[in-house]
């Protein structure tokens, strides 16, 4: 089918365009292959020896680790035996790398070598003899080529090496420059340190979302690396590596980019953040996998992750997350060829499906119960479609949970209604399917208009409080709470608790403020991007 082949990156971005970079591309790259190649195999012959090492030492200080000291005496090594070397970093500090390869790099001493001579064998070797006789604990020694070295000679000689000088020896040659400056978007640090005859022209015509995204990147990373310096861990810190992971997926810089910014995430949520952050920080970084990267594999690992840290929780919004990812994962394996063990699929179907049947029954919380159900029942739902078996069944309880959500401020309807359009591609005709989204739209037309009317209910409360008539907006906003209490308009509920409390106060009912107060803060919340900030309507202190 032509719908097997679709990239799941091309399909989310068909209908979540805003979660997507949106500046275009408007011509090709100003250095291709084969000009850098053709420069780094000649730079002999132009005498640019100390441009390489100073463009080696930087490609790495990206690719390798970030702590790296620039060469001070003379060329060759001059008297410290090595063209560059890491130096110590804090514990807390290295937590908010996210370029290079190896955190450890922050406790350990590595040595770096950069060499343009063509016969690389005898000063690789001359080299790290000279690394191992400074005696100085070197544990991992790198040396940097600009000539092609054969996968079998590099692998035999480091082999030598390590067991001559008991040092880690890693030889990097033409091949890996070229892939990481390529792969990695590192052509204007090429074109900058090799004074390459080639102009810096802009190819990107950044859009308005990424030029946001560009500036709420930049102040995350300037808070991160505050809060390292001073020390300051938390939650918060957490939320911000979070989010700089998120905005960076959402510019589609590259991959090790993303990556890098996810793994600090996991890193600093392990170390000081709480089981929802931790969760979060999994989540994101498989959504990533599977729909930014289409790395089915690794998504398959991560989902493991997400599955420990979820299958426990009473929050039906975890599981939501653990249900999410599990259609991917059957997206994965049904059509993009993930092999069915790895994917471990039937033993993490059960371990969803038991959550959710778990939460379902927890009557007290009517919410989270119908919630569980609606989740349990998609579940059933998608593998009744995938196994060509009868659909109606799960349609009509389907339709049974619809009627039920009335009054229920933490249900989701709205999100329920977006599923249900997009299953008329597969179910349309169905009967069940035609009975269900007449239940839907008639229960949405009608919270749609009891919304719209408490709206004008809440606007008015606010004015007569601002007017200083606190009886009259408290009998307002009463009228409006009910028709409020619904998952798509959570927010105006708080905000007209939140009156409602200012106007209790200003007539001396204390108590009944303060427990309104109470009723607004445990209200559930907006999600991310959906908080509207509550206006001040200069209210006294509340005491007693």
């Amino acid at each position: 089918m032509k719908a097997d082949r679709i990239s799941p990156k091309e399909f989310l971005r068909a209908r979540r365009p805003e979660k997507f970079s949106d500046s275009i591309v408007l011509e090709g790259s100003a250095l291709d292959r084969s000009i850098l190649e053709h420069h780094l195999d000649t730079l002999t012959k132009r005498k640019q020896e100390l441009q390489f090492e100073t463009f080696a030492r930087r490609l790495a200080e990206r690719e390798i680790c970030p702590n790296l000291l620039p060469q001070t005496g003379p060329t060759g090594g001059g008297d410290s035996k090595v063209d560059s070397e890491t130096y110590p970093v804090a514990d807390d500090l290295s937590l908010g790398w996210y370029t290079g390869i190896g955190r450890e790099a922050a406790s350990e001493r590595w040595a770096f070598a950069f060499s343009a001579k063509k016969d690389w064998r005898p000063k690789v070797r001359s080299d790290v003899a000279k690394i191992a006789d400074a005696d100085r604990g070197y544990q991992k020694a790198f040396f940097v080529s600009n000539q092609y070295v054969r996968d079998k000679d590099r692998s035999d000689i480091e082999d030598q090496l390590r067991e001559e000088h008991g040092i880690d020896v890693r030889i990097l040659d033409l091949n890996w420059i070229l892939d990481k400056v390529f792969t990695n978007g590192h052509e204007p640090l090429a074109i900058e340190e090799l004074e390459l005859g080639v102009e810096m022209r802009e190819y990107m015509q950044k859009g308005p979302l990424d030029i946001q995204r560009d500036r709420e990147l930049e102040e995350l990373e300037e808070r991160i690396q505050e809060a390292l310096q001073q020390q300051r861990f938390g939650p918060q810190l957490v939320d911000d590596c979070i989010d700089a992971a998120i905005l960076s997926r959402g510019l589609e810089r590259p991959r090790t980019d993303i990556e890098g910014r996810f793994q600090r995430a996991e890193r600093v949520s392990a170390k000081y953040g709480n089981p929802p952050q931790r969760l979060e920080s999994a989540y994101q970084r498989a959504w990533t996998a599977f729909w930014w990267h289409e790395d089915y594999e690794q998504f398959a690992e991560l989902y493991a992750t997400v599955q420990e840290r979820a299958k426990g929780s009473s929050n039906v919004y975890h599981l939501q997350l653990l249900t999410n990812l599990w259609f991917g994962l059957r997206v994965a394996v049904d059509r993009h060829g993930l092999d069915d063990v790895k994917a471990d699929l039937q033993a993490r179907t059960d371990t969803l499906t038991q959550a959710l049947e778990r939460l379902s029954k927890e009557k007290n919380r009517a919410s989270t119960a119908l919630q569980a159900q609606t989740l349990s029942l998609q579940v059933q739902l998608y593998l009744r479609i995938a196994r060509d078996e009868p659909v109606e069944p799960a349609l009509h309880d389907l339709q049974c949970v619809v009627r039920q959500c009335e009054g229920l401020v933490g249900y989701p309807l709205e999100s329920l209604s977006n599923t249900v359009i997009e299953l008329g591609e597969f179910l349309h005709g169905e009967p069940a399917y035609e009975e269900l989204f007449e239940t839907i739209l008639q229960v949405m037309s009608s919270r749609k208009e009891e919304v719209a009317a408490a709206r004008m209910l809440l606007k008015r409360g606010e004015q007569q409080l601002e007017a200083d008539r606190p009886y009259d907006a408290i009998r307002s906003l009463g009228r409006a709470l009910r028709a409020l209490y619904k998952h798509e308009s959570r927010h105006d509920a708080i905000r007209a608790l939140y009156l409602c409390a200012c106007a209790y106060e200003r007539v001396g009912l204390l108590w009944a403020a303060r427990g309104t107060l109470l009723a607004a803060a445990s209200s559930p919340l907006p999600s991310c991007g959906d908080t509207e900030t509550l206006r001040p309507c200069r209210p006294r202190v509340i005491t007693g």
